[in-house]
């Protein structure tokens, strides 16, 4: 049988890297909650080394 969508999200973990000072972010953070997944936030004051970390991943590509 297949984990109803509250126990899914209960047993994923969603890292999220966020600016101190981003009002989005923190809001994104409240609305996962909300949903019932777990959450590690992650505060980095520049995010340029993240975002290249992951395009890759996100994007489907290796960096040049």
């Amino acid at each position: 049988m297949a984990p109803t969508v509250s126990e899914a999200a209960q047993s994923t973990i969603i890292r999220v890297h966020k600016d101190p000072s981003c009002g989005c972010c923190s809001g994104w953070v409240r609305h996962l909650e909300a949903a019932r997944f777990s959450v590690a936030v992650q505060e980095d004051t520049d995010l340029r080394i993240i975002r290249k970390r992951y395009a890759a991943v996100l994007f489907g590509h290796a960096d040049p």
